[in-house]
């Protein structure tokens, strides 16, 4: 399935499974302006372009072990940094 993902504060690393279905956006994104995040990815799944993620095209598909780092503008979260091992 694809969604929302919905992240707690307080925290800046996220380990996302299959479990969860793949990424289309996060929510909440008023509050997290200049916030940086790590995504770590331990399952297949795909993180998509678009929407309120501006990333460098699809991350798709994601084995396990790949991270993604983003930063968010208030509005939208923007990649600075992938690694898929």
């Amino acid at each position: 399935s694809t969604g929302v993902l919905t992240l707690p504060s307080g925290h800046e690393t996220f380990y996302l499974t299959t479990a969860g279905g793949n990424v289309t956006s996060i929510a909440g994104v008023s509050t997290w302006k200049g916030r940086e995040i790590k995504l770590i990815i331990t399952g297949a799944m795909t993180v998509t372009d678009g929407s309120n993620l501006k990333l460098a095209g699809n991350m798709s598909p994601v084995a396990a072990d790949a991270t993604l780092s983003l930063v968010s503008d208030g509005t939208n979260w923007f990649e600075t940094c992938r690694s898929i091992n």
